[in-house]
């Protein structure tokens, strides 16, 4: 799905999220669905859906920054 580079990159991205954060952003990313993960972890699916906006919108910040640093943007 991800080539290395980016893989490494989001890994370094997580660490800024809280520990629930990395769980659910890492089930999400290994394919599970919003109630999945909900019914693994004992949230609603409400809670999962918000604090995975939450993550991608963190994440995607950092991204922007991460390939910004260069001055290409």
């Amino acid at each position: 799905m991800f080539d290395r580079f980016q893989q490494e990159a989001i890994e370094l991205m997580l660490i800024e999220l809280s520990e629930r954060e990395q769980q659910i952003f890492r089930l999400h990313l290994s394919g599970h669905k919003n109630q999945e993960i909900a019914d693994a972890l004992q949230l609603s699916e409400l809670t999962v859906r918000n604090m995975l906006h939450n993550a991608r919108k963190r994440i995607r910040k950092l991204w922007n920054i991460f390939m910004c640093a260069g001055g290409k943007c």
